[in-house]
């Protein structure tokens, strides 16, 4: 019996460190469009690049909003359009932007003329880093979320949005992230509770969210 339990175990952090150790790939630094870069879009073959040549490419600039927020801005060959995200990447072909407000991550796609973009399921931004455990945001109970650590070893989960929550100006304590690449990925080294706050505040506009990690 003492055996089959210890099987189990196995299994089950087996499957809790399925996605270690937590690695991005390396276009999301990489890739990443700074502010004035430009990034080029290719309709006959529908993928975004850093670069390349076509007839009919699209270059895009990106630009900062300058009102509050930095949302990104693009301009791209005579149009322009904001993003709901603060930075993009180039990855695959795709352009992903991520919020640092609000957690989510977003494609931008061109239809019928012009770009548009989406938000991207918990299980599409999963696809797109394999190697890197999500906790989404829905896991909140009674208002904490609680993620169990895979063993003693430090790892990094990324907390991802798929509610309505915000969190503009809101920030970890402890800090436990150093804010790079996501704002939203959390490093656990050992059990503890972190409270996500604005401005320490809780209260029905900016409620608190806990972390308990175990």
């Amino acid at each position: 019996m003492k055996k089959v339990l210890l099987g189990i175990g196995c299994l089950l952090l087996g499957a809790c460190c399925h996605s270690l150790p937590g690695q991005l790939p390396e276009e999301v630094v990489f890739e990443n469009v700074d502010e004035g870069a430009q990034v080029v879009y290719m309709p006959t073959s529908g993928v975004w690049t850093r670069g390349g040549m076509a007839d009919d490419r699209i270059v895009c600039t990106r630009h900062v909003s300058s009102g509050t927020g930095s949302y990104s801005e693009y301009v791209c060959s005579g149009q322009r359009f904001g993003l709901s995200s603060t930075q993009e990447f180039v990855l695959k072909g795709r352009l992903i932007g991520y919020s640092a407000h609000t957690f989510k991550f977003y494609e931008t796609v061109f239809r019928n003329g012009s770009f548009d973009t989406r938000e991207l399921t918990v299980s599409a931004v999963q696809d797109l880093f394999p190697d890197m455990r999500i906790v989404p945001v829905s896991d909140v109970k009674k208002g904490i979320l609680t993620v169990r650590r895979c063993g003693r070893d430090t790892e990094d989960v990324l907390i991802v949005n798929d509610t309505p929550a915000d969190f503009y100006r809101y920030s970890f304590d402890p800090p436990v992230n150093a804010g790079t690449p996501f704002k939203s990925i959390l490093t656990m080294s050992a059990p503890q509770t972190v409270v996500l706050s604005h401005f320490d505040e809780d209260t029905p506009d900016y409620p608190a969210l806990r972390i308990r990690i175990q």
